[in-house]
């Protein structure tokens, strides 16, 4: 599917993927150093409050609309140098099938 390059020129900032490869005793997630891909995407923060143990309050947690097709739910997404852990993974759908991929994302390791 091709989508439409005004729908992409939205899309200022590049992200990579990178698939989960194995989870360790303690239930560590480790990545392979093959990315799946690179890809045009759009990064918004979102509404959602964390609240931590002290009682302060922050949005920590940012949402991407990406070109991507094929992320999982389980790759890390690396992105200005940082690591993110998708916390929530939606895949829009038009009339010729699938779209585009909707992520959130929060701090990872």
């Amino acid at each position: 599917m091709t989508l439409d390059q005004a729908w992409l020129d939205l899309m200022p900032v590049t992200i990579t993927a990178y698939p989960r490869s194995a989870v360790d005793a303690y239930g560590q997630s480790g990545y392979s150093s093959t990315a799946r891909g690179t890809y045009k995407a759009r990064i918004e923060p979102d509404t959602r409050r964390q609240v931590s143990d002290s009682g302060r309050e922050s949005v920590q947690r940012h949402r991407i609309i990406t070109e991507a097709t094929t992320i999982t739910i389980l790759d890390r997404i690396v992105y200005g140098g940082a690591n993110y852990v998708i916390e929530d993974l939606r895949t829009e759908y038009d009339e010729a099938g699938v779209h585009h991929q909707e992520l959130v994302i929060a701090p990872g390791s």
